[in-house]
């Protein structure tokens, strides 16, 4: 498939995965669709370099119980920052497998840990079982971040498209209840607005992977279609003001029906004096970070992510 403007490097992988993902989201079915693409991600070789450690984790969280998978570059320092990721997926599909390879590639180029959380999905466990259920294991890290050997002091938050938003609605939820804010967000393409006829949204309306009729179906699982909500906490848009929140690093993809939202969010975020870095991936589409090996501009693109990543932490932390 050709889509004006794609980085040439993408068109296979994106004939590929859109017959998969047109083929089972046109069918309405949330739960199939995830089956379709969690095996797919169960499938993908998993990356486990020497200098890398892996263990898995099960958190008992008031909302359920929450495997994890917590990746440690043995180059970090011995309490090193931490980056809780939380995956993409519309809340809908994405676990711990269909983003390994993005928490491994941050983890080993920033010489850090990550903590990735494979919360429940909707339509099962719609709003806010997922933000609740991240919520919660973030303040377990930070009142007990020697157990993990962390630096509780560098506590980060971040993730793509659904996890960016609850990555954001997290430093929220903490704002207002008086807990400890991390240090950072790192959010990569989120989804933070109900409003579906913005500039992106419309001259994207039939991009690759990710179009208009998709995201609003998506949020219509997640909110158990009460789409006429004002609650900042799931649309993080709506929320009156940022002032307080901690320093965000923003990345957008050019062929995006969210890129909109990214860039908006980062003039607010700067217009109320909340440190920001954003930058848009020319020619890529939304879920770039994935497709890596199959596109170098992607490849590209996420080094230039981990890279900044690596350097807003030593920002925010000095």
């Amino acid at each position: 498939m050709s889509y004006p403007g794609l980085d040439p490097s993408l068109i296979n992988f994106v004939s590929e995965i859109e017959f998969v993902t047109k083929s089972t989201s046109e069918n309405k079915d949330p739960i199939e669709f995830r089956n379709i693409m969690a095996k797919r991600a169960s499938e993908l070789e998993l990356k486990r370099p020497k200098d890398l450690m892996v263990t898995e984790k099960k958190f008992e969280t008031d909302d359920g119980d929450v495997e994890t998978r917590i990746y440690r570059s043995i180059n970090a320092s011995q309490e090193s920052p931490l980056l809780v990721y939380m995956h993409g997926g519309g809340w809908i599909i994405g676990d711990l497998n269909s983003h390994d390879a993005v928490c491994v590639d941050i983890a080993l180029d920033c010489n850090i840990t990550v903590l990735a959380i494979g919360y429940d999905l909707a339509p099962e466990h719609p709003y806010p079982v997922a933000l609740n259920q991240c919520s919660w294991i973030y303040k377990e890290i930070c009142n007990h971040s020697e157990v993990y050997s962390v630096d509780g002091n560098k506590i980060a938050v971040g993730g793509d498209s659904a996890g960016g938003n609850l990555a954001l609605a997290l430093c929220l939820k903490m704002r207002s209840e008086g807990f400890r804010l991390p240090l950072a967000q790192l959010l990569i393409y989120p989804c933070i607005d109900l409003d579906f006829n913005n500039q992106s949204y419309l001259k994207h309306a039939n991009a690759p992977f990710l179009d208009r009729d998709t995201m609003i179906w998506i949020w219509n699982t997640y909110l158990e279609n009460n789409l006429d909500t004002r609650d900042p906490l799931v649309a993080p848009a709506f929320e009156e003001s940022y002032e307080g929140l901690p320093p965000a690093l923003i990345v957008s993809a050019e062929l995006d029906p969210l890129a909109h939202e990214g860039k908006i969010l980062a003039k607010r975020f700067i217009d109320e004096n909340v440190p920001c870095m954003y930058f848009e991936c020319k020619g890529l589409i939304h879920g770039f970070i994935r497709c890596r090996d199959e596109s170098v501009q992607a490849a590209l693109e996420f080094k230039r992510l981990t890279k900044s990543l690596s350097l807003f932490l030593d920002l925010s932390s000095s």
